[in-house]
């Protein structure tokens, strides 16, 4: 990898097509806990509580997996959205940012 190309995950929430995006994160700064970025992302994005998440795919352990890979589902679960605790499916995959 060169100096001038950097891995980010992209976060989307499925079968949201109003305001998919909930954020991209970096996916290979070292000392980034991919983790906690993840959940303040998902937090912002839906104004609530992360409860916890699970992967769709018994194939998928973390979601460093979408990480050279294909794109990978998690399913979020969330207190206080609409003050009831809800279930979303959200979207991670590898993004590059390419820079001069």
């Amino acid at each position: 990898m060169s100096k001038y190309e950097t891995k980010y995950i992209t976060i989307r929430e499925r079968d949201n097509e109003e305001a998919p995006n909930a954020g991209t994160i970096s996916g290979m700064v070292v000392g980034h806990d991919l983790d906690n970025l993840f959940q303040q992302a998902v937090e912002s994005h839906f104004d609530a509580e992360l409860l916890g998440i699970s992967f769709p795919n018994p194939d998928v352990d973390n979601i460093r997996d979408c990480i050279n890979a294909c794109p990978i589902d998690v399913r979020v679960f969330m207190e206080g959205v609409d003050d009831e605790p809800g279930v979303y499916t959200m979207e991670l995959s590898q993004t590059w940012l390419y820079q001069n």
